[in-house]
């Protein structure tokens, strides 16, 4: 079981001030001047997955990974009222496999912190 299993249901709470609405537009500023089209996005470690919803809600098709399967629960959860919901896959980072290329990664917060190794 990994910490953030126990954390999920009240992780969003404790990031009440995450400011990922603000983070989002940020993301969304760069993915429209990227020399490539984006549409398919990774969020890679994406926790509760506000920030993979906030970017599906802009349009993106966004892939979201995460190694905690009750974050993953607590995103889907949040992802249900969306029309193009992100696919949500429970996936670490150093063993990450997608089914197809995305056109952009994009990992918030401290998510590589939890990288230890190359």
């Amino acid at each position: 079981m990994s910490a953030y299993d126990a954390l999920a249901a009240s992780y969003d709470g404790l990031m009440a001030d995450g400011a990922y609405r603000r983070r989002a537009a940020f993301l969304e500023r760069r993915l429209r001047k990227s020399p490539i089209p984006v549409e398919t996005v990774l969020d890679l470690a994406c926790g509760t997955g506000t920030i993979a919803c906030l970017l599906a809600e802009k349009g993106y098709a966004v892939i979201a990974t995460d190694s905690s399967g009750e974050m993953l629960t607590q995103a889907a959860a949040k992802a249900a009222v969306l029309d193009r919901p992100p696919l949500f896959l429970h996936q670490a980072m150093p063993r990450l496999r997608l089914a197809r290329p995305a056109d952009a990664v994009v990992s918030t917060l401290d998510s590589l912190n939890y990288l230890t190794a190359e």
